[in-house]
Protein backbone atom coordinates (compact mmCIF):
# COMPACT_ATOMS: atom_id res chain seq x y z
CA UNK A 1 0.00 0.00 0.00
CA UNK A 2 1.38 3.36 -0.96
CA UNK A 3 1.23 6.09 1.68
CA UNK A 4 1.57 9.64 0.55
CA UNK A 5 2.92 12.23 3.00
CA UNK A 6 2.03 15.81 2.26
CA UNK A 7 5.00 18.01 1.46
CA UNK A 8 4.10 20.47 4.24
CA UNK A 9 4.13 17.72 6.89
CA UNK A 10 7.48 16.40 5.66
CA UNK A 11 9.05 19.86 5.85
CA UNK A 12 7.73 20.33 9.40
CA UNK A 13 9.24 17.00 10.51
CA UNK A 14 12.64 17.86 9.13
CA UNK A 15 12.53 21.20 10.92
CA UNK A 16 11.73 19.53 14.25
CA UNK A 17 14.60 17.06 13.84
CA UNK A 18 17.06 19.84 13.07
CA UNK A 19 16.03 21.93 16.09
CA UNK A 20 18.40 20.86 18.90
CA UNK A 21 19.71 22.84 21.89
CA UNK A 22 23.05 24.51 21.22
CA UNK A 23 25.55 25.20 24.03
CA UNK A 24 27.74 28.24 24.53
CA UNK A 25 30.50 28.60 21.94
CA UNK A 26 33.81 27.06 23.08
CA UNK A 27 37.10 28.97 22.87
CA UNK A 28 39.62 27.63 20.41
CA UNK A 29 41.91 24.96 21.80
CA UNK A 30 45.23 26.58 22.84
CA UNK A 31 47.84 24.43 21.14
CA UNK A 32 50.71 26.76 21.99
CA UNK A 33 53.28 24.93 24.19
CA UNK A 34 54.06 26.20 27.65
CA UNK A 35 57.42 27.99 28.08
CA UNK A 36 60.38 26.43 29.84
CA UNK A 37 60.21 26.52 33.65
CA UNK A 38 62.64 27.62 36.34
CA UNK A 39 65.19 29.19 34.02
CA UNK A 40 68.07 30.33 36.26
CA UNK A 41 71.53 31.75 35.56
CA UNK A 42 74.21 31.10 38.18
CA UNK A 43 77.87 32.04 38.44
CA UNK A 44 79.71 28.97 39.72
CA UNK A 45 83.45 29.38 39.90
CA UNK A 46 84.92 29.79 36.41
CA UNK A 47 81.58 29.24 34.61
CA UNK A 48 78.15 30.67 33.99
CA UNK A 49 75.58 27.87 34.37
CA UNK A 50 72.06 28.05 32.89
CA UNK A 51 69.46 25.52 34.07
CA UNK A 52 65.80 25.05 33.14
CA UNK A 53 63.12 22.40 32.66
CA UNK A 54 61.17 21.75 29.45
CA UNK A 55 57.33 21.75 29.53
CA UNK A 56 55.14 18.67 29.40
CA UNK A 57 51.92 20.16 27.99
CA UNK A 58 50.44 22.90 25.84
CA UNK A 59 48.71 25.97 27.24
CA UNK A 60 45.48 23.91 27.25
CA UNK A 61 47.04 21.05 29.22
CA UNK A 62 47.43 18.70 26.24
CA UNK A 63 50.52 16.52 26.50
CA UNK A 64 53.31 17.21 24.02
CA UNK A 65 56.07 14.92 22.85
CA UNK A 66 59.54 15.53 21.53
CA UNK A 67 60.12 19.25 21.00
CA UNK A 68 62.64 21.64 19.50
CA UNK A 69 64.38 24.19 21.71
CA UNK A 70 65.53 27.42 20.16
CA UNK A 71 68.29 28.66 22.48
CA UNK A 72 70.08 31.98 22.25
CA UNK A 73 72.53 33.86 24.47
CA UNK A 74 74.30 37.21 24.29
CA UNK A 75 77.13 39.00 26.08
CA UNK A 76 76.77 42.78 26.26
CA UNK A 77 74.09 45.42 26.55
CA UNK A 78 73.26 45.99 22.88
CA UNK A 79 70.18 44.75 21.04
CA UNK A 80 69.73 41.11 22.02
CA UNK A 81 68.88 39.77 18.56
CA UNK A 82 71.90 41.52 17.05
CA UNK A 83 74.33 40.02 19.64
CA UNK A 84 72.71 36.63 20.22
CA UNK A 85 74.33 33.32 19.32
CA UNK A 86 71.58 30.83 18.47
CA UNK A 87 71.23 27.06 18.25
CA UNK A 88 68.48 24.42 18.16
CA UNK A 89 68.32 21.04 19.87
CA UNK A 90 65.80 18.28 20.55
CA UNK A 91 64.42 17.72 24.06
CA UNK A 92 61.94 15.46 25.80
CA UNK A 93 59.02 16.76 27.88
CA UNK A 94 59.93 17.48 31.51
CA UNK A 95 63.66 17.20 30.83
CA UNK A 96 66.07 19.14 33.09
CA UNK A 97 68.75 20.77 30.94
CA UNK A 98 71.93 22.68 31.68
CA UNK A 99 74.28 24.79 29.57
CA UNK A 100 77.66 26.18 30.67
CA UNK A 101 79.74 29.11 29.43
CA UNK A 102 83.25 30.29 30.39
CA UNK A 103 83.11 33.15 32.87
CA UNK A 104 83.72 36.53 31.17
CA UNK A 105 85.17 39.63 32.79
CA UNK A 106 83.42 41.08 35.87
CA UNK A 107 80.79 43.61 34.93
CA UNK A 108 79.84 41.81 31.70
CA UNK A 109 76.08 41.54 31.13
CA UNK A 110 74.84 38.09 30.07
CA UNK A 111 71.38 37.25 28.72
CA UNK A 112 69.80 33.91 27.80
CA UNK A 113 66.54 32.90 26.10
CA UNK A 114 64.89 29.53 25.48
CA UNK A 115 61.84 29.12 23.21
CA UNK A 116 59.91 25.86 22.76
CA UNK A 117 58.63 24.76 19.35
CA UNK A 118 56.13 21.88 19.35
CA UNK A 119 53.81 20.87 16.50
CA UNK A 120 54.85 23.95 14.57
CA UNK A 121 53.87 26.38 17.34
CA UNK A 122 56.13 28.51 19.54
CA UNK A 123 55.83 29.01 23.29
CA UNK A 124 55.30 32.51 24.71
CA UNK A 125 58.46 34.61 24.75
CA UNK A 126 59.74 36.87 27.51
CA UNK A 127 62.58 39.35 27.46
CA UNK A 128 65.69 37.66 28.89
CA UNK A 129 66.70 38.88 32.35
CA UNK A 130 70.20 40.40 32.38
CA UNK A 131 72.82 38.79 34.63
CA UNK A 132 75.82 40.93 35.59
CA UNK A 133 79.01 38.95 36.16
CA UNK A 134 80.73 39.56 39.50
CA UNK A 135 84.33 39.10 40.60
CA UNK A 136 84.83 35.46 41.60
CA UNK A 137 85.20 35.01 45.40
CA UNK A 138 87.92 32.90 47.02
CA UNK A 139 87.03 29.30 47.96
CA UNK A 140 87.26 27.99 51.54
CA UNK A 141 90.64 26.57 52.58
CA UNK A 142 92.14 23.95 54.91
CA UNK A 143 89.20 21.55 54.60
CA UNK A 144 89.52 18.56 56.95
CA UNK A 145 87.01 15.71 57.36
CA UNK A 146 86.75 13.31 60.29
CA UNK A 147 84.47 10.57 61.56
CA UNK A 148 82.47 11.46 64.67
CA UNK A 149 79.84 9.63 66.68
CA UNK A 150 76.91 11.21 64.83
CA UNK A 151 78.33 11.17 61.29
CA UNK A 152 81.08 13.07 59.48
CA UNK A 153 82.42 16.47 60.49
CA UNK A 154 84.02 19.03 58.18
CA UNK A 155 86.27 21.79 59.49
CA UNK A 156 87.55 24.58 57.24
CA UNK A 157 88.75 28.15 57.02
CA UNK A 158 86.02 30.33 55.46
CA UNK A 159 87.02 32.81 52.77
CA UNK A 160 86.67 36.52 53.55
CA UNK A 161 83.30 37.86 52.43
CA UNK A 162 82.71 41.26 50.85
CA UNK A 163 81.49 43.85 53.34
CA UNK A 164 77.90 44.81 52.51
CA UNK A 165 77.26 48.49 51.94
CA UNK A 166 74.92 49.72 54.68
CA UNK A 167 71.71 51.36 53.58
CA UNK A 168 71.52 55.06 54.51
CA UNK A 169 69.38 55.70 57.57
CA UNK A 170 66.36 57.93 56.94
CA UNK A 171 66.74 61.48 58.28
CA UNK A 172 64.59 62.01 61.33
CA UNK A 173 62.11 64.88 61.15
CA UNK A 174 61.93 66.80 64.44
CA UNK A 175 58.57 66.78 66.12
CA UNK A 176 56.76 70.14 65.96
CA UNK A 177 57.15 72.11 69.20
CA UNK A 178 54.31 74.19 70.58
CA UNK A 179 54.95 77.94 70.35
CA UNK A 180 55.75 79.37 73.78
CA UNK A 181 53.37 81.92 75.29
CA UNK A 182 55.00 85.35 75.63
CA UNK A 183 56.03 86.00 79.23
CA UNK A 184 54.18 88.77 80.97
CA UNK A 185 51.65 89.40 78.22
CA UNK A 186 48.08 89.38 79.54
CA UNK A 187 45.64 86.89 78.14
CA UNK A 188 43.17 88.46 75.73
CA UNK A 189 40.30 87.62 78.12
CA UNK A 190 41.92 89.12 81.18
CA UNK A 191 41.56 92.81 82.17
CA UNK A 192 44.54 94.20 84.06
CA UNK A 193 43.71 95.65 87.50
CA UNK A 194 45.12 99.13 88.16
CA UNK A 195 47.68 99.33 90.95
CA UNK A 196 46.21 100.47 94.23
CA UNK A 197 42.58 99.87 93.24
CA UNK A 198 40.50 97.57 95.44
CA UNK A 199 39.97 94.13 94.04
CA UNK A 200 36.31 93.78 93.04
CA UNK A 201 34.41 90.89 94.48
CA UNK A 202 33.19 88.41 91.91
CA UNK A 203 29.57 87.42 92.30
CA UNK A 204 28.98 83.69 92.26
CA UNK A 205 27.48 82.26 89.13
CA UNK A 206 23.87 81.19 89.70
CA UNK A 207 23.27 77.48 89.47
CA UNK A 208 21.36 76.55 86.34
CA UNK A 209 18.03 74.91 86.83
CA UNK A 210 17.79 71.43 85.41
CA UNK A 211 16.02 71.11 82.14
CA UNK A 212 12.55 69.68 82.49
CA UNK A 213 13.30 67.16 79.78
CA UNK A 214 16.48 65.90 81.45
CA UNK A 215 15.97 62.79 83.54
CA UNK A 216 17.65 62.95 86.91
CA UNK A 217 20.56 60.60 87.39
CA UNK A 218 19.94 57.72 89.77
CA UNK A 219 21.26 58.26 93.24
CA UNK A 220 24.77 56.93 93.63
CA UNK A 221 25.45 56.63 89.90
CA UNK A 222 28.78 58.19 89.06
CA UNK A 223 28.72 60.98 86.57
CA UNK A 224 30.86 60.04 83.55
CA UNK A 225 33.97 62.12 83.37
CA UNK A 226 35.28 63.18 79.99
CA UNK A 227 38.77 61.92 79.26
CA UNK A 228 41.13 64.83 79.12
CA UNK A 229 42.84 65.35 75.79
CA UNK A 230 46.57 65.59 75.51
CA UNK A 231 48.15 68.81 76.59
CA UNK A 232 49.29 71.04 73.71
CA UNK A 233 52.86 70.80 74.97
CA UNK A 234 52.84 66.99 75.34
CA UNK A 235 54.37 64.82 72.61
CA UNK A 236 52.42 61.59 71.93
CA UNK A 237 54.39 58.47 72.88
CA UNK A 238 55.38 56.42 69.82
CA UNK A 239 54.31 52.79 69.68
CA UNK A 240 57.21 50.33 70.09
CA UNK A 241 58.60 49.05 66.80
CA UNK A 242 58.27 45.25 66.47
CA UNK A 243 61.52 43.34 66.31
CA UNK A 244 62.06 42.10 62.74
CA UNK A 245 62.50 38.38 62.20
CA UNK A 246 66.05 37.26 61.40
CA UNK A 247 66.93 37.29 57.71
CA UNK A 248 68.48 34.11 56.26
CA UNK A 249 72.12 34.60 55.34
CA UNK A 250 72.88 35.29 51.69
CA UNK A 251 76.65 34.89 52.01
CA UNK A 252 78.73 32.14 53.57
CA UNK A 253 79.86 28.61 52.69
CA UNK A 254 77.97 25.91 50.80
CA UNK A 255 78.82 22.22 51.34
CA UNK A 256 78.39 19.77 48.46
CA UNK A 257 78.52 15.96 48.73
CA UNK A 258 78.70 13.13 46.22
CA UNK A 259 78.95 9.34 46.48
CA UNK A 260 82.28 7.87 45.49
CA UNK A 261 80.92 6.87 42.06
CA UNK A 262 78.52 9.82 41.55
CA UNK A 263 78.45 13.55 40.93
CA UNK A 264 77.69 16.63 43.01
CA UNK A 265 74.11 17.86 43.33
CA UNK A 266 72.59 20.69 45.34
CA UNK A 267 74.15 22.06 48.53
CA UNK A 268 73.43 20.12 51.72
CA UNK A 269 71.98 23.23 53.39
CA UNK A 270 69.35 25.64 52.12
CA UNK A 271 71.26 28.70 53.35
CA UNK A 272 75.04 29.30 53.33
CA UNK A 273 76.90 28.39 56.50
CA UNK A 274 78.25 31.22 58.61
CA UNK A 275 80.36 28.89 60.83
CA UNK A 276 83.72 27.20 60.21
CA UNK A 277 82.46 23.60 60.57
CA UNK A 278 79.62 21.36 59.43
CA UNK A 279 78.39 17.99 60.68
CA UNK A 280 76.83 15.65 58.13
CA UNK A 281 74.49 13.23 59.88
CA UNK A 282 72.84 11.87 56.71
CA UNK A 283 75.79 10.09 55.08
CA UNK A 284 75.25 6.33 54.92
CA UNK A 285 77.27 3.98 57.10
CA UNK A 286 80.21 2.17 55.50
CA UNK A 287 79.88 4.26 52.33
CA UNK A 288 82.66 6.42 50.91
CA UNK A 289 81.58 9.99 50.15
CA UNK A 290 83.39 13.09 48.92
CA UNK A 291 82.91 16.76 49.77
CA UNK A 292 83.74 20.10 48.23
CA UNK A 293 83.01 23.55 49.61
CA UNK A 294 82.24 26.82 47.81
CA UNK A 295 82.05 30.40 49.03
CA UNK A 296 78.68 32.01 48.23
CA UNK A 297 78.41 35.80 48.06
CA UNK A 298 74.84 35.78 46.75
CA UNK A 299 71.99 33.27 46.65
CA UNK A 300 69.62 35.10 44.29
CA UNK A 301 71.15 34.98 41.79
CA UNK A 302 73.63 32.30 42.84
CA UNK A 303 77.23 33.53 42.82
CA UNK A 304 79.81 31.08 44.15
CA UNK A 305 83.54 30.51 44.13
CA UNK A 306 85.40 27.66 42.53
CA UNK A 307 85.30 24.48 44.65
CA UNK A 308 87.74 23.84 47.45
CA UNK A 309 90.00 20.83 47.38
CA UNK A 310 87.97 17.61 47.52
CA UNK A 311 88.08 15.43 50.65
CA UNK A 312 86.75 11.86 50.78
CA UNK A 313 86.24 9.38 53.61
CA UNK A 314 84.02 6.52 54.81
CA UNK A 315 81.46 7.00 57.53
CA UNK A 316 81.90 4.27 60.12
CA UNK A 317 80.18 3.34 63.33
CA UNK A 318 82.49 4.41 66.15
CA UNK A 319 79.88 4.40 68.94
CA UNK A 320 80.43 1.45 71.30
CA UNK A 321 77.44 -0.43 72.71
CA UNK A 322 76.32 -0.07 76.30
CA UNK A 323 77.53 -2.44 79.03
CA UNK A 324 75.42 -5.50 79.79
CA UNK A 325 73.70 -5.61 83.17
CA UNK A 326 72.79 -8.15 85.79
CA UNK A 327 76.06 -10.13 85.67
CA UNK A 328 76.03 -13.04 88.12
CA UNK A 329 78.60 -15.76 88.92
CA UNK A 330 77.84 -19.21 90.42
CA UNK A 331 80.27 -21.95 91.47
CA UNK A 332 79.39 -25.22 89.69
CA UNK A 333 81.36 -28.51 90.04
CA UNK A 334 84.87 -27.33 89.16
CA UNK A 335 83.75 -24.37 87.06
CA UNK A 336 82.22 -20.94 87.40
CA UNK A 337 79.11 -20.17 85.39
CA UNK A 338 78.35 -16.58 84.34
CA UNK A 339 75.05 -15.15 83.16
CA UNK A 340 73.95 -11.59 82.30
CA UNK A 341 71.22 -9.54 80.62
CA UNK A 342 71.79 -8.52 76.97
CA UNK A 343 72.99 -5.03 76.10
CA UNK A 344 70.20 -2.75 74.76
CA UNK A 345 71.95 -2.00 71.44
CA UNK A 346 70.46 -3.70 68.38
CA UNK A 347 73.81 -4.21 66.61
CA UNK A 348 75.49 -6.27 69.36
CA UNK A 349 76.96 -9.49 67.92
CA UNK A 350 79.13 -10.84 70.74
CA UNK A 351 80.18 -10.55 74.38
CA UNK A 352 83.75 -10.71 75.69
CA UNK A 353 84.41 -12.20 79.11
CA UNK A 354 87.31 -10.95 81.25
CA UNK A 355 88.69 -12.59 84.37
CA UNK A 356 90.94 -11.02 87.01
CA UNK A 357 92.98 -13.52 89.03
CA UNK A 358 95.83 -12.56 91.33
CA UNK A 359 95.75 -8.95 90.08
CA UNK A 360 96.04 -9.90 86.38
CA UNK A 361 93.07 -9.35 84.05
CA UNK A 362 92.76 -11.34 80.83
CA UNK A 363 90.12 -12.13 78.24
CA UNK A 364 89.04 -15.71 78.72
CA UNK A 365 86.23 -16.03 76.20
CA UNK A 366 83.87 -14.55 73.61
CA UNK A 367 80.32 -15.79 73.07
CA UNK A 368 77.29 -14.73 71.07
CA UNK A 369 74.84 -15.50 73.88
CA UNK A 370 74.50 -14.29 77.44
CA UNK A 371 76.08 -17.25 79.27
CA UNK A 372 79.65 -18.45 79.78
CA UNK A 373 81.18 -21.38 81.70
CA UNK A 374 84.76 -20.90 82.89
CA UNK A 375 86.36 -24.28 83.46
CA UNK A 376 90.05 -23.39 82.97
CA UNK A 377 90.59 -21.91 86.43
CA UNK A 378 94.26 -21.20 87.20
CA UNK A 379 95.78 -22.97 90.20
CA UNK A 380 96.83 -21.14 93.33
CA UNK A 381 94.03 -18.58 93.17
CA UNK A 382 90.92 -18.85 95.28
CA UNK A 383 88.94 -15.70 94.31
CA UNK A 384 88.17 -14.53 90.77
CA UNK A 385 86.56 -11.32 89.48
CA UNK A 386 84.62 -11.42 86.20
CA UNK A 387 83.50 -8.64 83.84
CA UNK A 388 81.70 -8.71 80.49
CA UNK A 389 81.71 -6.21 77.56
CA UNK A 390 79.44 -6.09 74.50
CA UNK A 391 80.82 -5.92 70.93
CA UNK A 392 78.84 -4.45 68.01
CA UNK A 393 78.83 -5.27 64.31
CA UNK A 394 81.49 -2.64 63.56
CA UNK A 395 83.88 -4.19 66.11
CA UNK A 396 83.39 -1.50 68.76
CA UNK A 397 83.78 -2.89 72.27
CA UNK A 398 81.70 -1.22 74.94
CA UNK A 399 82.53 -0.57 78.60
CA UNK A 400 82.92 -3.40 81.04
CA UNK A 401 79.99 -4.39 83.21
CA UNK A 402 80.34 -4.12 86.96
CA UNK A 403 82.52 -6.95 88.17
CA UNK A 404 81.33 -9.89 90.23
CA UNK A 405 83.53 -12.17 92.33
CA UNK A 406 83.39 -15.91 92.74
CA UNK A 407 85.43 -18.46 94.71
CA UNK A 408 86.98 -21.52 93.20
CA UNK A 409 84.59 -24.44 93.70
Amino acid sequence: MNVRVPAAALALGLTLVACGKRGDPLPPLRRQPLPVANLRVAQLGPELVVRFTTPRTTMAGVAIGLMDLELSHAFGTGAFDALAVKKTLKAAPGEALEERFPLPEPGTVFRYKAVVRADGRLSPEAAPEPFTVRAAPEPPKDVVAEVVATGLRLRFTPAPLPTPTPSPSPTETPSPTASPTPTGSPSPTETPIPTGSPIPTVSPTPTASPSPSASPSPTGSPVPTASPGPSPTETPTASPTPTPSPTPPTAGTFVYRRPADGSYGDPLTGDPLTADSYEDTTAELDQRVCYELRTAVSTSPRVESAPSGEVCLVRRDIVPPAAPRGLTALEREGAIELEWSPAPDADVVAYRVYRTAGGNRERVGEVSGTRYRDEALPPGVEVFVYQVAAVDRAGNEGPLADGVSARKP
